[in-house]
């Protein structure tokens, strides 16, 4: 029986190479991801903020936060992108925890919180109290080849990005790395 979950946030240079197996492993499976998280002191994983559900040790959730600059109609704004959303135990309310946890966090923070997800899985999202961008992936270039098709999620920030943006439908925003 697991005990009470906890969410840990944590740098990259701070996983355990248990953590990092499940984690890589459960981003295949999810995701189709070709690239392992690999915290290195070169790296950008090194430094990026991991946030973690456990019980007595065991990984049940997980996410990242990505630092991720984004250029609209010739201003940039510095956002934090929320990515890699996943559960090694579905349906028992931790990727829940996990995403108020990041949401949180991400309030704090008074940054706008962007991520993008398929369309089977925005109401979770939406329950989560996030925005919804509907068709949002459109909206945000380089976009996913992989996943090309989907809403985009968020967090309004003070600098008030995800309202300009829906203010102009017509315009794209253009992001310093493909979506995540």
């Amino acid at each position: 029986m697991l005990g009470v979950p906890q969410v840990i946030t944590i740098s990259g240079r701070g996983l355990s190479k248990t953590d990092l197996d499940v984690i890589n492993q459960s981003r295949i499976r999810e995701f189709g991801s070709e690239t392992l998280i690999n915290p290195q002191p070169d790296n950008e994983d090194w430094k990026r903020l991991h946030f973690l559900v456990k019980s007595k040790g065991k990984l049940l959730s997980y996410g990242r936060l990505i630092e991720v600059e984004v250029t609209f109609m010739g201003r940039s704004f510095k956002i934090l992108g929320i990515g890699s959303i996943a559960s090694i135990i579905k349906r028992k309310g931790y990727g829940k925890l996990l995403v108020l946890a990041i949401k949180e966090h991400i309030k704090k923070t008074k940054k706008t919180g962007l991520g993008f997800c398929n369309k089977d899985t925005t109401e979770f999202y939406r329950q989560c109290g996030l925005g919804i961008m509907a068709d949002g992936k459109k909206r945000f270039e380089p976009g996913s080849t992989r996943f090309p098709e989907g809403d985009a999620v968020y967090i309004p920030g003070d600098d008030q990005l995800i309202e300009k943006i829906l203010q102009q439908p017509g315009e794209v925003a253009h992001l310093s790395r493909p979506q995540w």
